[in-house]
């Protein structure tokens, strides 16, 4: 598995967070064109539109970008967290964030009493072996994991 870097690694899970975007969006500027349109009314589909536009860019810029420096998480909010690689120890696949059952893929900090939980790529165990993607994180986290460690 040959990955050229910088990569970026996404869920297809994030197009469910575009189409509800698109869907409040849509009901916002649906507002726009009523009849009987109040001052109230018109601020409430403005929001809806502001509102359905924003989960539309969190979920599309969501994912996980891997570069030789470090990786940068950019999870469904507006949140970016940033990890070097210098720091990472190890790449392990734990149980998921959700009370469904889900895994996900952590990076363990050198000092051990920190974990980083890349949840934008956390999949469901529908199938006996982890997705493509979570598999080439993986693969590559740890290359780069190593490498590091010789450097240092």
């Amino acid at each position: 598995m040959e990955v050229c870097l910088p990569h970026t690694f996404r869920s297809p899970w994030r197009w469910v967070g575009v189409v509800i975007g698109a869907g409040l969006a849509f009901v916002g500027a649906s507002g726009f064109t009523a009849s009987q349109v109040q001052r109230g009314d018109m601020a409430v589909a403005g929001a809806l539109v502001a509102f359905g536009l924003l989960v539309i860019y969190a979920s599309w810029r969501s994912g996980v970008l891997v570069d030789r420096e470090h990786l940068r998480h950019r999870v469904m909010g507006v949140g970016t967290d940033r990890v070097r690689w210098v720091d990472v120890a190890d790449v392990k696949i734990v149980r998921g964030p959700s009370i469904l059952p889900s895994r996900a893929v952590t990076l363990v900090n050198k000092n051990g009493d920190d974990e980083h939980t890349l949840t934008s790529l956390s999949w469901y165990q529908i199938r006996s072996r982890e997705p493509r993607r979570v598999a080439r994180v993986v693969q590559v986290a740890t290359i780069l994991i190593e490498r590091w460690e010789l450097v240092t």
